[in-house]
């Protein structure tokens, strides 16, 4: 799925990204009668997960998964029974279908994500919910430094997480994480001349297993630290935000530079990552990016070598882009981007959100398009089917791969070796705020 996005950033990466998988009846120029089986059933293997505060993402159920088979509103949601194991079995019958996923654990906001496919998109669906969940029996993994004689600078990464940058001096420090198991990738950047500014060296502890406590001395002084290799530069003619990082083969994102527009034009710096330390899993990620009050546009790319980046932003949404509500489902009339994988229309609300995410095989080909999304399923709380209180944005999504490109990128971090498997992909995002009418 596309994250909820605010005008003053993304968060990748996003994240990310969590992908969901539905497809939604509705048409304005067909004439509902009646929905009837089809002649053929294909099966969608739809996965559920449940993201936490400690590290591991768990097969789960979701709060509620229904299906709408069929591409007409007489279609009826049918409530799809979990067993436990966050795997639910899909028989369509129509060659456009509709899933939603509740996300409904009491500890956060609950969260419903309704996407629209056809059998064409994908024979699998991802999607994740976020939920706060008992640590006992948690494991800790982390590093630890110990500067009563040589102080240091260091800033620690896992997965997406990072420690800060963190100044220590006449103190013994650690600074763990929680989870359940896995295997992971700790990075360390360190310095112990504390003069002379920012980290320059580097370690890596890869596979680590967290089947007990794992704590990693990472003290400059006495680890195992390679200097970074020589920086490379990146630059653009034109005013963004530039940002190269390391992914390692187990997902661990490493911020190597960031460049800020100037006078017009970008450029700055990246270290470079030491040829000693490449491991076959990694690569590397860059990412431009601009924004004003209402939009956001983002190009990002996986890549073996970093050098060369030249971004090209996606094309913004026009301005005009309108979104109706009235009855139980709005309606959404915008003109399609070129190349666009996804489509997605986010209500953002203080105590709730609602996604509906729309391939582009479904959304059709069209240079304009006037879309009624589906309306939620009766069996939602009614605080999950409401509108009331939401701010409202449209998100678009490409890639060189298309849709299997972006069900890849919502597993970067837990199937190993993903990030090198995407070297050559480029992506992109673009996304405008919509006042409902």
């Amino acid at each position: 799925m596309l994250a909820a996005m605010s005008s003053r950033g993304w968060s990748p990466l996003v994240a990310v990204l969590s992908l969901l998988t539905l497809a939604a009846c509705g048409d304005d120029d067909v004439t509902p009668t009646q929905c009837r089986p089809g002649d053929h059933t294909t099966t969608v293997a739809l996965h559920t997960r449940q993201r936490s505060q400690l590290l591991d993402v768990r097969a789960a159920d979701a709060g509620l998964v229904a299906l709408r088979d069929g591409d007409d509103p007489s279609c009826p949601w049918q409530v799809q029974a979990g067993s436990g194991t966050g795997a639910y079995e899909l028989a369509i019958t129509h060659e456009r279908y509709a899933v939603a996923v509740a996300c409904t654990d009491p500890s956060v906001n609950p969260v419903v994500r309704v996407f629209s496919r056809t059998v064409q998109d994908v024979a699998e669906l991802t999607a994740t919910c976020a939920a706060r969940v008992d640590d006992t029996g948690a494991h800790a993994i982390g590093i630890e430094f110990d500067t009563s004689e040589t102080p240091a600078t260091f800033e620690g990464f896992l997965l997406d997480q990072t420690t800060e940058r963190q100044l220590s001096a006449g103190a013994f420090t650690q600074i763990t994480w929680q989870g359940r198991g896995g295997t992971y990738d700790l990075v360390v950047f360190g310095r112990t001349n504390l003069a002379a500014g920012a980290p320059d060296e580097l370690l890596v502890i890869r596979d680590v297993l967290l089947d007990r406590d794992r704590i990693v001395d990472a003290h400059p002084a006495t680890a195992a630290y390679v200097p970074f290799a020589p920086a490379g530069t990146m630059s653009a003619p034109e005013p963004l935000t530039l940002q190269t990082r390391y992914l390692t083969g187990r997902g661990t994102r490493a911020p190597l530079g960031i460049a800020f527009a100037t006078d017009g034009a970008t450029a700055g710096t990246f270290a470079t990552w030491p040829a000693a330390l490449v491991d076959p899993g990694d690569a590397y990620e860059q990412i431009a990016f601009t924004a004003d009050a209402t939009s956001s546009r983002l190009a990002q790319r996986f890549t073996l070598d970093p050098s060369n980046f030249t971004p090209a932003l996606p094309p913004a949404f026009d301005p005009a882009a309108s979104l109706t509500l009235g009855g139980d489902a709005p309606k959404l009339a915008h003109a399609a981007l070129a190349d666009a994988a996804l489509y997605s229309l986010n209500c953002i609300a203080s105590d709730h959100a609602v996604v509906y995410d729309v391939s582009a095989t479904y959304h059709g080909p069209a240079a304009s398009v006037v879309f009624p999304l589906p309306a939620l399923p009766d069996e939602l709380p009614a605080a999950t089917r409401s509108f009331n209180g939401c701010t409202w944005e449209i998100v678009a999504a490409g890639s060189t791969h298309g849709l299997a490109t972006e069900l890849e990128l919502a597993n970067i971090g837990l199937i190993p070796g993903t990030p090198a498997q995407l070297a050559g992909t480029e992506r992109w995002l673009s996304r405008r705020d919509l006042t409902a009418r």
